[in-house]
């Protein structure tokens, strides 16, 4: 039982703490585009952010929606794997971006 009550907790917490992720999802991507301005053409820059918004966008609602739910510590796994699936969304292009360029080095 102990366990159930640890993961209610952390699950909270875990939301909780995300918005300071979020925040920094939304800032990142501008120098990040004025780094990259003269390597890049701006379609793929504006299309990186615009997805990269559109994800943390989701991110915020899941976040809100967990908030003003009554039930949220009733069903922590639910609410843990919801948040997984969107973190896990989000880096997906680096991941695989990142693997692309190791095999370019074999």
């Amino acid at each position: 039982m102990p366990e159930v009550i640890q993961r209610k907790y952390f699950v909270d917490l875990f939301f909780k703490q995300s918005y300071a992720v979020l925040f920094a999802n939304f800032v990142i991507p501008l120098p990040v585009a004025y780094i990259f301005r003269d390597a890049l053409p701006a379609a793929w820059i504006g299309s990186w952010i615009l997805a990269l918004y559109v994800l943390t966008l989701g991110r915020v609602l899941l976040s809100r929606r967990y908030f003003a739910s009554a039930d949220r510590l009733s069903q922590p796994e639910t609410w843990a794997w919801r948040a997984a699936l969107l973190s896990w969304r989000s880096v997906l292009p680096a991941a695989i971006r990142n693997c692309w360029s190791s095999l370019a080095w074999c």
